[in-house]
């Protein structure tokens, strides 16, 4: 379970970055990110919405906590590559992205492939 445990604690860092520093994040992400109720979105879905789901992984320690939050990072992951395919938005910080959206989710789905921890 140490591979789920490292992807929560990205998930959780990633969730604080967004949360507690919305700008710097969102350059990160090469979102641009006006005033106003904008902020609360991305504090929100990039930041609560993260923190929320490393929490409930964290709490919990199970396989199935850590499936669905592998499950939902692999899912972005797909939704990436298949805007990359539909949108031909083929950059080097998509692929970075989907690359870092496909490992987290991987590293969640660990604990169901092995016994060790």
């Amino acid at each position: 379970m140490v591979a789920a445990y490292i992807a929560s604690a990205l998930t959780l860092l990633m969730g604080l970055i967004a949360f507690l520093a919305p700008h710097k994040a969102a350059r990160l992400c090469a979102i641009g990110l006006p005033e106003g109720r904008s902020i609360s979105e991305y504090r929100a879905t990039y930041g609560g919405f993260f923190i929320g789901l490393a929490v409930a992984c964290l709490r919990f320690r199970t396989e199935v906590a850590f499936a669905v939050a592998g499950a939902a990072w692999l899912a972005a992951a797909t939704a990436r590559l298949v805007s990359m395919l539909i949108d031909r938005q083929f950059t080097k910080m998509n692929a970075a992205s989907l690359g870092i959206e496909a490992g987290v989710g991987f590293l969640f789905l660990v604990p169901l492939f092995t016994d060790a921890d």
